[in-house]
């Protein structure tokens, strides 16, 4: 499957990127909403008869998407937090593609004690091969190589 996550918080789930192979499988997820961050094919094309949520992108990642059937197109801003399901989501500019312009995205839910054990957790899983988590001191960032 190409590259998605599914972000789940006090039972809302929302999904990060839905790829061409999702196409017609992602609903089975039930997510409450979608973000995106690019309008690459293996980013964004299961989309492309559409969504039973709100599907939320910038507003260079919408121009790429026009041949989606998406009814309820939501706009994301680079740099303002963005509250969606519950969880706050601030896009911020990544250098990927010139055809594509990308977003990455500072993800956050929940009081300090509650990211204080994601941040454990993390660090835990940043000793498997291929997983960085690194602790940034105004939050958290998890890249995935």
């Amino acid at each position: 499957m190409h590259s998605s996550l599914l972000v789940s918080y006090r039972g809302a789930s929302v999904m990060i990127d839905c790829g061409l192979d999702w196409l017609g499988k992602f609903e089975r997820l039930h997510p409450d909403a979608i973000v995106l961050t690019h309008a690459h094919p293996d980013h964004a094309w299961g989309l492309k008869k559409g969504a039973l949520c709100p599907v939320y992108a910038s507003q260079k990642t919408w121009r790429g998407l026009e041949h989606c059937k998406i009814e309820d197109r939501q706009l994301i801003k680079e740099r303002v937090p963005n509250k969606i399901c519950g969880i706050t989501f601030e896009a911020f500019a990544v250098e990927h593609s010139i055809l594509a312009p990308a977003v990455g995205y500072r993800v956050s839910a929940g009081r300090a004690s509650d990211e204080r054990k994601l941040t454990a957790k993390l660090r835990a899983m940043a000793t498997e091969p291929g997983l960085e988590a690194r602790i940034a001191y105004d939050g958290m960032d998890l890249i995935l190589r």
